[in-house]
């Protein structure tokens, strides 16, 4: 029987946090990602003993958990063990800060007493050193332990009596009960390498790597290549061209990844999908059989456009599901593609459906695929396995289950490792060469283009030509220039600039700039020269990371849905989806690019623009305002097919509410029937519905703070404690 095969393969990646100067980990999110995500997916995949699956296992985050193992440790780790009754008032400024990262809606609201102290700083206007002193002990102990307690997978607690016990306790904790949860986190992060190997060993799992910290393998062998799908792009100046880094890096994650899980790997992804014809070469000379790249590349290295019924089922299957190979210098490499838009559905859609029903949509395409597609084609689709969990109720345990259980009881498809399916059917068809580009639009302007990305390219370019010319002299110890190449190594990971710019932001933003510039700096330091001056001034400008602003001023709108002026806004507080925390949550994925906000004496503005202006956004659209304490939206306002439009407060149908749609959405509501008042303290945030489905949640996690201004003098000032 022909059928339709599917290849899942799982993205699990951490840059490396080691901070030299002080010696620990400068971030938590290896120790918190393994005891959530490493060992969840691989209990998920223990379930189903039929299912095949392939994970991807960067070596900079392998690295990590071994060094966890070994004793080392992470700042945050540190201040979680220190008793809550001997930290000082700046270590309890720093818990406030840290404890809350983590998404608030799944992860935080669900347990009464952290949503009750998330509650108490999300409230707050003054700074955290200001509210620190409202917070108890026992506060600050129970703060301690949700921010880890809250971490753990699902299939871990399930297993856990003492974890769940303490889960159904939720408040009063002791310091013993606060140490069992952080050794059970070690506990757990010892279990991720030996679990993987043994679902190896029953056949269930292919591991594979990418190079070992994740650069961005075309631009180390030759970065104009980041040209190629923005032929204007900014580049930076020198020019950063060592293809010979590019090996070193692809072989030193093969050695690696057989020293920590016992054998070679056949493929890799290479990270950010990164491919052109010299970055294969590199991964072919190192032996490799494979890679995995996106469909958007294919469809560019083709010449190409892959389009989509209604369904979203792919209408060039016989083209897309199908491994090919490229001659690289006499040795072939085999390259297959991964199905863009259903990755893109797991990583960014499917959290806002029930797991149900996004399960049975899941398979519903596949099933249209396997009817469709030439027999034996494969599918293949690969996501991070970490980022996307926390947006899904009980981290996406109940969708994936479904998946997996549909998967095993649908006979027209298997899943299958992808060597597996290579060594059966082969490479398949040549290719001439490969398009540079990345998974994000087959381009790499997440990555260059940009004054800060472009920055720290600068910064690295030149600490790589120093460092050569230092080793040439002869005067360098072996053990400090490999000390120094391999902090050169590090700082050339990719996500370092990924985070640069006005396109992605984290909450760690400042951090990934000091730890960035400290790995520059220790370059220097280790070839005993002093670092210049400049590495010691922050690259990101903070003020374009913010993904949004407060009101400055009251505003007077005429909803109209038509920017009737400039000045008609310019007062108002301002969202932009692009500079979202949550911002794997990507602009062709969503209909609204910006949203402001403001008031009147007596009127609370929104509007939304969308992400195409000149386009519409889609005919049937339900806007929801959401405020804090509410179990139902405050206000909802739909759009018909027909072009009708409805707005409803407070259950009641409001003709008071103005609503026009036209090139933008506007908005205007009574204050008082939002049960809003002068000097009134909240927040806020909107979903957008498409046909009866939420497509967009602005913010992606957590509320915007909202003041309402006293009188019409009210001086307005940005909240600083939104997380």
């Amino acid at each position: 029987m022909a059928k339709l095969h599917v290849a899942f393969l799982w993205h699990h990646h951490q840059p490396y946090y080691m901070d030299p100067v002080t010696g620990h980990f400068a971030l938590p999110w290896v120790r918190l990602h393994a005891v959530k995500d490493y060992i969840g997916m691989a209990n998920l995949l223990a379930e189903f003993p039929k299912l095949r699956q392939v994970i991807n296992f960067v070596p900079s985050l392998a690295k990590q958990l071994l060094e966890y193992l070994s004793g080392q440790t992470d700042t945050a780790m540190i201040l979680a063990r220190t008793p809550a009754d001997s930290l000082s008032q700046k270590q309890v400024v720093d818990i406030l800060n840290t404890s809350f990262v983590a998404s608030w809606e799944n992860m935080i609201r669900p347990h009464p007493r952290y949503r009750q102290l998330l509650a108490r700083c999300q409230f707050s206007r003054r700074p955290r050193e200001q509210i620190a002193p409202r917070f108890s002990t026992e506060d600050i102990r129970d703060l301690q332990v949700w921010s880890n307690l809250a971490w753990f997978h699902p299939t871990v607690i399930e297993k856990d009596n003492d974890l769940r016990d303490l889960m159904d306790k939720g408040r009063g904790f002791t310091e013993d009960e606060k140490n069992l949860v952080l050794d059970r986190q070690l506990e757990a992060m010892a279990k991720v390498v030996p679990l993987h190997r043994h679902l190896v060993e029953s056949g269930q799992l292919e591991l594979t790597a990418s190079p070992f910290y994740h650069p961005l393998i075309p631009l180390l062998c030759d970065y104009t290549k980041a040209r190629a799908a923005q032929p204007d792009l900014a580049l930076p100046a020198p020019m950063f061209c060592v293809p010979e880094d590019a090996s070193a890096q692809v072989e030193r994650a093969i050695a690696h990844h057989e020293r920590t899980f016992g054998a070679r790997p056949r493929g890799m992804w290479p990270p950010e999908g990164a491919v052109s014809d010299d970055a294969a070469a590199v991964f072919a000379r190192a032996g490799l059989d494979w890679i995995v790249t996106d469909e958007e590349i294919l469809a560019q290295s083709l010449g190409v456009r892959f389009s989509r019924n209604k369904a979203g089922v792919v209408d060039q299957p016989e083209k897309l599901y199908r491994p090919y190979r490229l001659d690289c210098g006499g040795r072939e490499l085999g390259i297959i593609f991964r199905d863009h838009k259903l990755s893109d559905q797991i990583g960014f859609r499917y959290h806002l459906r029930q797991p149900l029903d996004a399960a049975e949509d899941l398979l519903a395409r596949l099933k249209q695929t396997s009817r469709k597609a030439p027999e034996n084609s494969l599918v293949v689709i690969a996501l991070d396995g970490e980022n996307c969990w926390e947006y899904y109720p009980n981290q996406g345990v109940e969708f994936l289950r479904n998946v997996y259980r549909l998967l095993c009881e649908t006979p027209e498809i298997e899943t299958t490792r992808i060597s597996d399916y290579m060594d059966e059917f082969g490479p398949g068809e040549e290719l001439t060469h490969i398009f540079p580009g990345s998974w994000i639009g087959h381009s790499f302007i997440s990555w260059m283009g940009h004054w800060e990305k472009n920055r720290g390219w600068e910064h690295l370019t030149r600490a790589r030509d120093f460092y050569a010319t230092r080793v040439a002299e002869g005067n360098v110890p072996p053990e400090k220039a490999a000390a120094a190449l391999d902090e050169i190594y590090i700082a050339e990971g990719s996500d370092w600039f990924w985070w640069y710019g006005e396109d992605h932001s984290t909450p760690s933003d400042t951090q990934f700039d000091a730890l960035f510039r400290r790995h520059i700096r220790r370059i220097y330091e280790l070839l005993g020269a002093r670092p210049p001056d400049e590495l010691l001034k922050p690259i990101m400008d903070k003020t374009v990371h913010e993904s949004w602003s407060a009101p400055r001023g009251l505003i007077e709108v005429k909803v109209d849905g038509r920017r009737t002026s400039f000045f008609e806004w310019l007062g108002a507080g301002t969202y932009q989806q692009a500079r979202d925390v949550g911002t794997m949550r990507r602009s062709d994925l969503v209909p609204v690019m910006a949203m402001y906000f403001g008031f009147s004496a007596d009127t609370f503005f929104l509007r939304l623009d969308a992400c195409e202006p000149d386009r519409e956004p889609a005919p049937e659209l339900t806007i929801e305002l959401w405020l804090s304490g509410t179990e139902t939206p405050a206000l909802l306002v739909r759009f018909g097919p027909d072009g009708t439009k409805a707005a409803t407060l407070a259950e009641d149908t409001d003709a008071h509410v103005q609503v026009a749609r036209d090139r933008i959405i506007e908005i205007g509501a009574p204050l008082r029937r939002l049960g809003l008042a002068p000097g009134h303290a909240t927040q806020f945030f909107v979903r957008v519905l498409e046909s009866h489905s939420v497509v967009q949640r602005m913010p992606a996690s957590g509320s915007i703070p909202l003041d309402v201004p006293a009188d019409s003098e009210s001086a307005y000032s940005g909240a600083e404690d939104m997380v």
